[in-house]
């Protein structure tokens, strides 16, 4: 839906990508070289992350294709490969930098299920960041989210940028020590955690 009225009124629903393919959980943004770029999950392959692009304000766009990922970058831990080339993951949150940097956040990064979760090292973050410099083309992964006092990172990341040029990231991390715990069920200890993020290059 668009708004040309600051969100005092909207349109009627346009869709982004239809079809047996059921996508959701969308995330958008604006490249640097004008196109609209969205990011979706979709239900299959189970939680792989899918783009698009518009070049005309979203009037049309392209045929959805699975996002790329550049060989290398860190371990974030649990079952994350090394030479995984598309993003698995779900609950992405997309921001463009003025520099024309894409960042995408992506939740339960490379789990299958809920239940891969509770079966990593500790310490493991299923929470992080890819970076694309050449307008959501191909990515990279950057950086695990943290969190402190044994939580683990895990789901529903959102950025934004801060007055200073910074990226404030926020996500949810669970408290291992509650997962057996009878009466929380997937709620799990849920806190949520804050990353400053700085642009190191």
């Amino acid at each position: 839906m668009r708004t040309g009225d600051h969100g005092k009124s909207w349109g009627p629903l346009e869709f982004i990508a239809s079809g047996p393919e059921q996508y959701n959980e969308t995330s958008l943004g604006v490249a640097s070289n004008g196109d609209i770029v969205a990011v979706m999950r979709r239900t299959s392959p189970r939680r792989m992350l899918w783009l698009t692009r518009s070049a005309d304000q979203g009037r049309t766009w392209s045929e959805p294709v699975p996002t790329k990922v550049v060989a290398g970058g860190p371990d974030w831990g649990g079952d994350f490969q090394k030479n995984q080339y598309h993003i698995f993951g779900k609950m992405p949150d997309l921001l463009v930098l003025a520099s024309g940097r894409m960042l995408l956040a992506v939740g339960s990064v490379n789990l299958g299920d809920g239940g891969d979760l509770w079966n990593g090292p500790p310490g493991a973050s299923y929470a992080g960041l890819f970076v694309s410099d050449d307008h959501g083309a191909t990515w990279r992964r950057d950086a695990g989210f943290t969190a402190p006092n044994n939580l683990i990172p895990y789901d529903c990341p959102v950025l934004t940028v801060l007055k200073n040029g910074d990226v404030l990231a926020v996500h949810c991390a669970y408290d291992p020590k509650y997962k057996d715990h009878p009466d929380l069920g997937w709620t799990l200890g849920f806190h949520d955690v804050i990353n400053v993020l700085r642009d190191v290059r």
